[in-house]
């Protein structure tokens, strides 16, 4: 009867979520957008222009100039423009290994996403939806709150507000990388846990 509680008791504990929650300390994130070990990568970037993927994760959301729209066409405008007018166009990360991703903001531009949402990869090749469907906004900021772990991240377009490519003009990835406890490799994955020194799981 012990052991019929205790498996009744572990079934309670695990359930069907398939992205790892990740619970870290404000004080503890960073921007691992722009670490060394980050590799950035889009689906492309608009034709003839200097406005590569590297331009949205230089720390230059545009908030020094007069006004974002002022400097728009300037080929030093630090954004991303992507390369094609219809959606889906990407931006992706490759933190290197498992990272707890707690927050993404998105600095729009004046062509942005009316709708986009977000996936993660343990690969980089197979990808599974974060829950959430975001909506852009023009040249302002969007936050959107994740709590995952994993260590692939792509924004994918699903609408866009007009006949020209969206653009970014700054996208930052708080979280932390290498510094907090990964989930252990578990099927079906647990909502949550704690890791603990000692003990029996």
């Amino acid at each position: 009867m012990r052991v019929l509680a205790a498996l009744a008791a572990l079934l309670l504990t695990f359930g069907t979520t398939s992205i790892a929650t990740a619970e870290v300390d404000d004080d503890q994130l960073v921007n691992i957008a722009q670490l060394a070990d980050t590799v950035v990568t889009a689906s492309g970037y608009e034709s003839g222009s200097s406005f590569t993927v590297d331009r949205a994760v230089d720390g230059d959301d545009g908030t020094d100039y007069a006004t974002r729209e002022a400097k728009w066409f300037a080929q030093d405008a630090s954004r991303w423009s992507a390369n094609k007018k219809e959606p889906p166009v990407w931006l992706a990360f490759d933190f290197g290994q498992p990272a707890d991703i707690q927050q993404v903001n998105i600095t729009w531009g004046r062509q942005f996403a009316t709708k986009y949402k977000f996936e993660v990869s343990a690969d980089g090749t197979t990808w599974q939806d974060v829950d959430g469907v975001y909506e852009g906004k023009f040249q302002d900021k969007v936050s959107s709150e994740l709590n995952v772990t994993s260590r692939y991240l792509r924004m994918t377009t699903l609408g866009h507000r007009s006949e020209w490519p969206v653009s970014i003009w700054e996208i930052e990835v708080l979280g932390t990388v290498g510094e907090s406890e990964q989930l252990p490799a578990l099927v079906p994955l647990p909502a949550s846990y704690e890791a603990a020194d000692a003990g029996t799981f």
